[in-house]
């Protein structure tokens, strides 16, 4: 299967750790770049940095710039960094409101409740990565 690279942006060490733990559990050839902070994330994706990222799992509630905030600079990009990238919306809050708001964003591929588990991961990959097992 060929190496995803993920990218976990969370201000949480502790989610940041579980999820790491799942991901490594589905695929242990992932790449996992952790930012503590969208901001950080944010200047990581504008600079083109390598390795770009297929996959992120953007957290709603973080302090400075929260999950919405990122998702309305993050659509601002160039589409050339944005192109081949998706974004999963791993939340504490299932509030319904939540849920709606995040179906308004085309860039976003996904929302799923924390845990990150074995199961929710394998059914992203099923999803979404499908095609890359079968090139191989």
């Amino acid at each position: 299967m060929q190496k995803k690279i993920i990218m976990i942006i969370d201000d949480n060490p502790h989610d940041n750790f579980f999820t790491k733990r799942v991901i490594k559990q589905n695929d242990a050839d992932d790449i996992i770049i952790t930012m503590e902070s969208a901001v950080l994330a944010l200047e990581y994706l504008e600079a083109g940095t390598v390795p770009k990222p297929d996959l992120i799992f953007l957290d709603i509630y973080m302090p400075v710039m929260d999950g919405w905030e990122f998702l309305d600079r993050y659509c601002k990009l160039d589409a050339d960094l944005r192109i081949g990238l998706m974004i999963v919306m791993l939340a504490t809050s299932g509030d319904p409101a939540h849920v709606q708001r995040a179906k308004t964003w085309d860039c976003i591929s996904e929302y799923i409740m924390k845990p990150l588990t074995i199961e929710k991961m394998e059914g992203l990959s099923d999803k979404y990565f499908v095609a890359s097992r079968e090139v191989l």
